[in-house]
């Protein structure tokens, strides 16, 4: 039972690239089930024990401010829907500190962010110098004609240029666990530099 409540959690966790990059619903309804599946833990273990309560405090402050702003508001319904919503967001935070800090087998989840943040990024270059990725997207129609998105790089996102985001957003995490592993000599230093810099040439072409 303790494999499975710490497998699960696991799989969707590695799985959040792809549902991203699947698109926003697929990400919605991952980051919810990984959310809820803390509570389901929480509520059948009785050892579990929140590291960083002070980032937890702050961000059920953050959540009860979201709240009261609602209420304020000129139009209520505009984004009180949104921020109750926030509450998947400390959720997913508590799910993650299980998974990091109490578990502490995360290395799965990394090798398979590393894998994902790499496709897309050479996804990017192979774009932004033939045109179209290598699914054959990397174009946009304005009034029924197909157009390229010339500076704008799409990748696996379609018609949205946010592949640029992306990089930037796994970036820090993905390249903090590959340093991890080049640290040992001056070889593999230069080349954390050079994935470095091939990440951030990647994030310009976008």
């Amino acid at each position: 039972m303790n494999y499975i409540q710490f497998k699960i959690p696991t799989i969707l966790l590695s799985l959040l690239p792809i549902s991203i990059i699947i698109g926003s619903s697929f990400s919605l309804i991952n980051l919810s089930l990984f959310s809820l599946y803390f509570m389901f833990i929480y509520f059948s273990k009785n050892n579990i024990k929140i590291k960083d309560s002070k980032s937890v405090l702050l961000l059920l402050i953050l959540y009860l401010y979201l709240i009261f702003n609602s209420f304020i508001s000129l139009d209520i319904s505009s984004g009180i829907y949104r921020n109750f919503g926030f509450i998947r967001f400390i959720l997913f935070f508590l799910m993650i500190n299980y998974i990091f800090f109490i578990n502490e087998k995360s290395s799965n989840v990394f090798k398979t962010w590393s894998i994902i943040f790499f496709i897309v990024l050479i996804d990017i270059y192979i774009e932004r110098y033939t045109g179209s990725n290598i699914f054959g997207l990397g174009k946009i129609e304005i009034n029924g004609i197909s157009q390229e998105h010339g500076p704008r790089v799409t990748g696996f996102f379609r018609n949205e240029p946010i592949a640029g985001a992306f990089i930037c957003g796994f970036s820090f995490i993905v390249l903090g666990y590959i340093l991890n592993f080049l640290r040992s000599s001056k070889k593999l230093k230069v080349l954390g530099f050079i994935i470095i810099l091939f990440c951030l040439v990647g994030i310009m072409l976008t």
